[in-house]
């Protein structure tokens, strides 16, 4: 005590005295601060004093005695901690070590700022360890030596953790002491990983393991799902935050790995096992109950997702179970489980836009798989309902084709399939709905459904089908102001103008002939007609997509109006100078490529109205063809369908092209002879033609789709009476 107020008193001439050096002084000064540093009295040490001393010491060569002087003051220090901690280990003791430990490394740490100067220069000259590596690994020897094995402190951390888990409220759970223990192995192990496991890890993961086979049990037996949803719920949460911010992350990460399998995995499978799976739930509408298997599949890695497919499996499944082949059924079926699937998300799923991409995406994939083919019953509807009527349109219509759209898997197909369908319609001069709010109505529901700008045309799709409209009524001021000049001509023409790149329409398969006498004249004529309007402009035609209406005489007494294509009408004309024909002749005259032109021989031998006649010789004119009416139309094979008609060879040879159409023509020889008939009769009176005529057996569902194919093509209607579909022959 002398010496240190001497050194107290020699603080003020501290100059004077260090000019004159002296050990024991210096050496004293600095026991006693490291003393006050130690007993946690941070007060009154003079940063600048304390270097300087320990700098002085080091350069006269007192180094290794102060080092000594700094371990002798750790050492009395490490007594008190015997005597308050070691010596009667037990909760308590636990809280006070680590305060200890945490007060003595904030001592160590500023007492290694004093030492700076022997660090840098003594530390290095005699390959000893810092003064704060030598100050932990005294604490280091003092803790591990008491306790090697760390069979006390196992013993004390596992009664701790166990006591904890019997009480709700964690009441013996100090997670700031657990902390500071696991704080102390990772500083203190220096490499020993396996001690803190075994003090630490070990006995959590037993005490855990204990807990939920046993206490937890009783949730897991339970046959009510939504108790187990919300009971194992809170406990992975409580489980979670009882070691998070405590063990090291590694740690947390294998722990909720263990819970997602023993609290989630296992019982899950076990319940849905003894529920009937997912099945169950869903036919019988327990909303609750999936809805708190949604809340704890969160906790698990796709879980969600999973959980989804399985219900779009179980969804579909149910679909395809029910469903039925009649049209009807089917949107019917549809809209129950559009409503079911809307429900579902609402109520069990919080409107999660997964569910329903992932369902509706399954059940679109199960419907096309079955062939009943929901976009072509989409088209259908929209050119019965939005297209053909020139009535306003019923909202509930729209909405009803509305729902229906999600069912589709690719929704921008279907799109390009709508403008396709109103070109159509267009190019043919059929009748259609300008006003075009139908499809913006349907337009926004597609937009407001999908998942990025790139999905679909856009607000392109819709300013499209207005240019669309533009183009055809352009195109009739233009023919109006053409038959105002031209007045000289006896045919009377409409011309298309189409834009190149607006319409949906292929020129890929386009073709040029060449035209008859009869009707190129009008065509340079309005050529010429177009130029002078617009310059720079070319104009080219499309055979294809054009038609004609002439009046036929097939006997000397009957006339008939006919309408055909533009290829049809080609060919026809070049038999009234000769009643035979042949294939090769056709083609030199006409410049037709071959297909194209089989193609259009097909239509005019086998459809519905057998104007000419194929032979092993050639193609000649029907002469016992008798019109049925005074007005007859041939529809056109259209270019995306030629590939799939038969081919007429020079020995009249069918190929497996031509298998729709031979279906087809046996469905109207039936129903022309019937005019009405329901589905089953229709379908065992095709059968039984085609056995005859053919030697073909047909199946129900190839009957049914192409039955569907007559009705969009307007040769047949559909009625249902009475629960029965009637199938009408329209001409």
């Amino acid at each position: 005590m002398e010496n240190e107020r001497a050194m107290e008193d020699l603080c003020l001439p501290w100059g004077d005295i260090l000019r004159e050096y002296n050990e024991a002084p210096l050496l004293d000064f600095a026991r006693s601060r490291f003393t006050k540093i130690f007993s946690t009295d941070w007060s009154g040490c003079s940063f600048h004093e304390m270097y300087t001393c320990c700098y002085y010491l080091t350069i006269h060569k007192g180094g290794w005695k102060l080092v000594a002087t700094y371990k002798d003051v750790i050492n009395k220090q490490f007594e008190l901690i015997r005597q308050n901690v070691l010596d009667k280990l037990d909760e308590t003791s636990l809280h006070r070590l680590t305060t200890a430990f945490l007060d003595f490394r904030k001592s160590v740490d500023l007492c290694s700022d004093w030492l700076m100067y022997v660090d840098r220069v003594f530390v290095p000259q005699e390959r000893i360890p810092t003064c704060r590596q030598q100050a932990l690994t005294m604490f280091h020897d003092l803790f591990f030596g008491f306790d090697p094995n760390g069979d006390k402190l196992k013993a004390l951390v596992a009664s701790w953790i166990y006591r904890d888990r019997e009480m709700d409220e964690g009441g013996y759970f100090d997670r700031s002491t657990l902390k500071g223990l696991c704080d102390m192995f990772v500083e203190l192990a220096d490499g020993r990983k396996t001690y803190y496991e075994n003090i630490i890890e070990k006995p959590f993961f037993e005490a855990s393991h204990a807990f939920i086979q046993g206490i937890a049990a009783e949730i897991f037996t339970s046959s009510n799902v939504m108790t187990y949803a919300v009971a194992a719920d809170r406990l992975f949460t409580k489980e979670i935050e009882r070691i998070q911010g405590v063990f090291e992350p590694e740690v947390v990460t294998r722990y909720r790995e263990y819970l997602m399998e023993e609290i989630i995995k296992k019982p899950l499978t076990y319940l849905l096992d003894k529920n009937g799976h997912v099945h169950q739930l869903i036919n019988e509408n327990r909303h609750d109950e999936l809805s708190n298997l949604y809340i704890l599949l969160e906790h698990l890695p796709d879980g969600r997702q999973i959980f989804f497919q399985q219900i779009a499996v179980e969804l579909s499944a149910e679909f395809t179970s029910k469903m039925g082949l009649e049209t009807t059924t089917l949107v019917t079926d549809l809209l129950q489980l559009k409503k079911r699937c809307d429900n579902f998300a609402q109520f069990s799923f919080d409107k999660d836009p997964a569910f329903d991409a992932l369902v509706h995406a399954s059940i679109g994939r199960t419907v096309a798989s079955h062939q009943c083919n929901i976009q072509e019953l989409l088209l259908h509807s929209i050119d019965d309902q939005l297209l053909r009527s020139t009535k306003p349109v019923d909202p509930a219509d729209i909405n009803r084709i509305g729902d229906l759209l999600s069912f589709l898997p690719d929704r921008a197909s279907f799109e390009t399939a709508c403008k396709r369908l109103l070109a159509r319609r267009l190019l043919t001069g059929r009748a259609f709905n300008r006003n075009l709010d139908a499809f913006n109505i349907l337009h926004k529901r597609m937009e407001k459904n999908r998942k990025s700008a790139a999905c679909y045309g856009g607000a392109n799709t819709l300013l499209e089908l207005v240019r669309m409209v533009d183009d055809v009524e352009t195109s009739k001021k233009l023919t109006s102001h053409f038959h105002s000049i031209e007045t000289g001509s006896e045919i009377d023409c409409s011309v298309l103008m189409l834009r190149s790149g607006l319409w949906p329409i292929s020129l890929q398969n386009s073709y040029s002939l060449n035209l008859p006498y009869e009707l190129a004249p009008i065509f340079e004529d309005y050529s010429r007609f177009y130029n002078l309007r617009h310059k720079g402009r070319k104009v080219a035609l499309h055979p294809q997509f054009g038609s004609v209406t002439l009046t036929a005489r097939f006997d000397v007494d009957t006339e008939c109006v006919v309408q055909l294509s533009l290829t049809q009408t080609c060919i026809l004309l070049l038999f009234n100078d000769r009643t035979r024909r042949t294939l090769d002749e056709l083609h030199v005259i006409t410049s037709i490529p071959v297909r194209i032109l089989q193609s259009t021989l097909h239509d005019l031998s086998f459809g519905k109205h057998k104007i000419l006649v194929v032979d092993s010789v050639g193609i000649q004119l029907n002469t016992h063809f008798i019109p049925p009416s005074s007005r007859i139309q041939i529809p056109p094979t259209w270019v995306h369908d030629i590939e799939e008609v038969v081919a007429i060879t020079a020995n009249h040879s069918w190929e497996a092209g031509g298998r729709r159409q031979i279906v087809d023509a046996s469905i109207v020889r039936v129903m022309k002879v019937n005019k009405e008939m329901d589905g089953a009769s229709l379908n065992e009176a095709v059968k039984k033609d085609l056995g005859r005529r053919m030697q073909l057996d047909v199946f129900d569902d190839e009957l049914h789709d192409r039955i569907n194919s007559l009705i969009l093509r307007e040769y047949l209607t559909k009625e249902r009476i009475d629960n029965v579909f009637l199938y009408r022959y329209k001409y």
